[in-house]
């Protein structure tokens, strides 16, 4: 690669990077664009600075999901240093979350980055990042106060505005606006949508949710409705019935009346009209749906799994019960294996609790980890994931190689209202994307794991 290919290559992955970051929010792609021997990132927080790629990796891992997203634009770029095979790399755009999030300010990025040949490929050994935020506070991504003074601020203008505004706020149904784009992500909930599913606003749910169906919808009901919304384009509406998530964990069956409406702008939307579909209303003519007694004992796999598992922590010592309740998991997911840590001593290796793997159980010594350091690896979710290990700190990826493993997926178990075991899934000879349904199914299976562990305290 010439010199002028390597710096043209490096001012592109230095804007991908950063769209990889505030737009997709995909944390594992982003480290694919850093040096994994020498990395250094000084973020705008006060506090922020990280010296070493296992720093980088260990922040970025942690932050997976906790990333809004964002709206890049006015992005500009220019070379500042060119050394052969190193060069800086300035990057600016204006920043701003996506109307979905419920949050709202715009800051000017700046963003420096200085990369070195890698195998003839730019790779970051160091980026420095800064806004004028001046209300950041310490452990902020966001100015979380500010904005959600702002966003409250347009929420009562929307309110107060007109009658149809006012209409729309004060329906009993529940309403909401979705943008026709991947995901479908909300940019309005009305006041009876949101007492419906437990939030005290539409910012509280919008923040909590952000307007991601995904953290809307009870999982296994997600694909049949996503499938109805990507295929409707007509003039009628469309007609579908879901269990709607709340904010304490538990679902309710809701019907959801759909209409395509087109702008003469760039941006098209669903405007959806939800009720709730509670026993006493069974009598109502729900149309082409079936009676409420058929959807009240609607069968998912979810719900027997929930069966088959409670099943077994019935009929069997608790022991026995968790490693079927591993081997269950395993089973409808299709994953190599499983394991469960306590991680409440410190040592080299912490003790294997239960596990599942058909064949050598040598990868439950996957990691050489603390209590201390295996904190920095989770999410605010209790979840830590890698869907390929090529992208782990050496330290780490050559274990996992000598094991074969290359993708695992990790989740905090609370006892004594601390963490104090990790559920660990690997999957092994390829690397894995996990999906939302398995993230959803290893979390529950925690949960059941916790009811077992607890007791065994």
């Amino acid at each position: 690669m010439s010199n002028r290919d390597f710096c043209r290559k490096a001012e592109q992955n230095a804007i991908a990077c950063l769209k990889t970051y505030f737009t997709e929010g995909n944390m594992e792609k982003v480290l694919g664009y850093f040096s994994r021997d020498c990395s250094s990132w000084i973020g705008w927080g006060a506090n922020e600075l990280y010296l070493n790629y296992s720093d980088v990796f260990n922040t970025f891992i942690r932050r997976t999901g906790d990333i809004y997203p964002h709206v890049m634009q006015n992005i500009k770029s220019a070379v500042l240093f060119d050394g052969g095979d190193v060069c800086n790399v300035l990057v600016t755009c204006t920043l701003s979350p996506a109307p979905q999030t419920g949050t709202y300010f715009k800051e000017k990025g700046r963003f420096t980055f200085t990369f070195r040949s890698e195998n003839g490929e730019p790779k970051i050994v160091q980026l420095h990042s800064s806004a004028p935020w001046r209300n950041l506070k310490d452990g902020e991504v966001y100015p979380l106060a500010h904005s959600g003074k702002v966003f409250y601020e347009h929420e009562q203008q929307l309110n107060s505005s007109s009658l149809p505004a006012f209409a729309a706020a004060s329906t009993p149904n529940g309403l909401k606006c979705c943008l026709v784009e991947k995901g479908f992500p909300t940019v309005y909930i009305n006041k009876a949508l949101y007492k419906l599913a437990g939030y005290n606003s539409m910012t509280e749910m919008l923040n909590a949710t952000r307007g991601e169906l995904q953290n809307m919808v009870y999982s296994a009901d997600l694909p049949k409705l996503k499938k109805i919304m990507a295929a409707h384009c007509s003039d009628g509406p469309y007609t579908v019935n879901y269990r709607l998530l709340r904010k304490d964990g538990t679902a309710i069956w809701v019907l959801e009346r759909g209409q395509f409406t087109p702008t003469d702008g760039d941006t098209d939307y669903f405007v959806c009209s939800i009720a709730p579909l509670i026993e006493e209303q069974s009598s109502f003519n729900y149309g082409t749906l079936v009676n409420y007694e058929d959807i009240k004992t609607a069968q998912i796999p979810m719900d027997l799994y929930f069966k088959a598992a409670l099943d077994i922590i019935e009929q069997n010592s608790k022991e026995e019960a968790l490693v079927k309740l591993l081997r269950l998991c395993c089973s409808m997911a299709q994953i190599s294996g499983a394991f469960v840590k306590d991680i409440r001593q410190s040592g080299e290796y912490m003790p294997v609790v239960a596990k599942y793997f058909n064949g050598s159980d040598e990868f439950t010594r996957l990691l050489k980890c603390t209590p201390e350091d295996i904190v920095n690896r989770f999410n605010s979710h209790g979840l830590n994931q890698c869907s390929n290990t090529g992208l782990l700190p050496k330290v780490y990826k050559d274990k996992l190689d000598a094991l074969d493993v290359k993708a695992y997926l990790s989740k905090t178990i609370a006892a004594s209202g601390r963490d104090a075991y990790v559920l660990t899934f690997v999957a092994l000879g390829t690397p894995h994307s996990w999906t939302e349904y398995e993230k959803d199914l290893i979390t529950q299976t925690a949960r059941l794991a916790a009811l077992l562990l607890n007791k065994q305290a």
